[in-house]
């Protein structure tokens, strides 16, 4: 049904009903409100199958990368059994990119990708591309050292996969279009603008939580900021103008992509990293020099960040038929305080509190946290919800919930299995070895996840319930941001400085 002939439908149906049916009716509504703000028994629970603590391995082997140099270069190695499938990856720190072109760096990435070189038209890169490897794409990633305070290296990776016959020919096409990227080819590199704005904006609709989450996180650190420009509001805003008036643009456009391709693929920017079989590790390296040598040598400066000025809350309107609400903020600043223990609480916030609170009552289809324990930033977000006000109030009665927590033994243990789930994942040896590089480029050792381990299984409702001082702290100093339906957002306009068409 759609949404007239179902709203028709019930009111048919309430104008059926006589007083003590519509009495009926009200006092059916009212008990089952009040049954799904009850918790389950320990007597229900138990019906279920389920492990113990004593079911749970505590010491544990995590993969770690090895670090060494080719030339002066990082080398981040995962020697793991890929069934002979080189996983390499090649970054470019862009520290030395000036901030006017973040918005442009995810188009730059797809260009790179797709455009060939001046003796490769896009088709002829394209099928060697196919015949060499299991695919060539590419992502960014701010890498926040643990204990940095604050510090951070944006780098843009390259990915790339090829079986060991191909793994020559593989490099020798990285190194080709690193060195002798063409971007001669205007009528396909508009294709690419407009096609990839198209993509951005049809999950900008579907999937939009994305964009008020990073405008949360760069209100709280360098690194959120420098996120947003390059995959926020303000790189959707660039690539709409851009993909919208390309003609105007063009000129600009790609002269800002020789200055970036210029800036970036550069010896000096350059972080290795692969996992693969022992003998697919040893070609590899003896492969590198190469693609270094490929690279110009020219100094670099880094570039100062150029923050964006924003709103404290900030409300965008879309064509949805929902909203997606984000409230963000730093809990645990420079993530001090932070272990095992909030592992345990944010299970349950996420899978108890939240579920109750915003999705069954609430109405949305989820809700769901976003937390780095290194810089201790936090946001909770709510998907395909019918409500605003109502649900930031939940968002504002976490701290109240924390401190007032009292959690049965056996619902506890049910809470930390879960925790310790997430942090011992079957991965495959590509999906190890990105973690590993991760891990490392942030400064996570093997120790600290162990560590990690043992407090997740040592957890108390008392552990738990410490963390009440930070959220209410939190929510003193949090930005609230939303996307989404006109008339549910402006009905609560009073919550937000400013709304804008996305």
């Amino acid at each position: 049904r759609d949404q007239a002939s179902e709203a028709a439908r019930l009111e048919a149906y309430g104008e059926s009903l006589d007083s003590q049916g519509q009495e009926r009716l009200i006092a059916r509504t009212l008990e089952l409100m009040e049954d799904q703000q009850q918790a389950n028994s320990v007597e229900t629970l138990a019906l279920l199958p389920q492990l113990s603590l004593g079911d749970l391995e505590h010491g544990i082997d995590f993969h770690q990368a090895q670090a060494t140099e080719i030339d002066g270069r990082e080398l981040l190695v995962s020697e793991l059994n890929t069934d002979h499938i080189s996983y390499i990856e090649i970054g470019f720190d862009i520290s030395c990119l000036p901030s006017k072109y973040l918005p442009w760096l995810d188009l730059f990435g797809s260009i790179v990708t797709e455009i060939g070189t001046s003796k490769m038209d896009y088709m002829h890169f394209a099928r060697e591309i196919g015949t060499c490897t299991g695919g060539f794409s590419h992502n960014f990633q701010c890498h926040v050292k643990k204990g940095g305070k604050g510090d951070f290296r944006p780098i843009l990776w390259f990915q790339m996969k090829c079986l060991p016959e191909y793994q020559e020919r593989a490099m020798q096409l990285l190194s080709e279009v690193f060195s002798d990227l063409s971007l001669q080819d205007r009528v396909h590199i508009q294709e690419i603008v407009v096609r990839d704005f198209a993509w951005t904006e049809h999950g900008a609709q579907s999937e939009g939580y994305n964009l008020p989450t990073a405008l949360a996180f760069a209100q709280i650190s360098k690194a959120g900021a420098c996120n947003e420009m390059v995959s926020g509001v303000t790189n959707y805003r660039s690539s709409k103008e851009l993909a919208h008036n390309y003609p105007q643009h063009e000129d600009a456009f790609l002269a800002g992509l020789k200055e970036m391709a210029s800036a970036i693929f550069n010896r000096n920017n350059l972080t290795f990293s692969i996992t693969a079989n022992e003998q697919e590790v040893s070609t590899f390296t003896k492969l590198c020099g190469g693609l270094i040598t490929a690279l110009p040598d020219t100094a670099l400066t880094k570039q100062e960040l150029i923050l964006p000025k924003l709103p404290k809350h900030e409300a965008l309107i879309t064509s949805a038929e929902v909203v997606y609400a984000v409230q963000g903020g730093n809990l645990l600043p420079e993530g001090k305080g932070y272990n095992g223990h909030f592992e345990v609480l944010k299970t349950y916030l996420s899978r108890d509190y939240l579920w109750n609170t915003v999705r069954q009552m609430g109405g949305a289809y989820g809700c769901f946290i976003q937390f780095s324990h290194i810089s201790g930033n936090f946001a909770v977000i709510s998907y395909r919800d019918p409500q605003v006000r109502k649900t930031y109030d939940s968002y504002a009665n976490m701290s109240e919930t924390i401190k007032n927590l009292d959690t049965p033994k056996e619902v506890l243990q049910q809470l930390i299995i879960g925790t310790y789930g997430n942090f011992t994942p079957l991965q495959a040896s590509a999906a190890k070895g990105v973690a590993a590089r991760n891990e490392y480029l942030n400064g996570i050792t093997a120790e600290f996840k162990q560590q990690r381990i043992d407090d997740i299984i040592s957890t108390t409702v008392k552990d738990m319930r410490s963390y009440a001082e930070a959220f209410a702290s939190m929510q003193a100093n949090s930005h609230r941001m939303i996307i989404g339906n006109r008339a549910k957002i402006e009905a609560d306009k009073d919550l937000f400085d400013t709304l804008g068409e996305l």
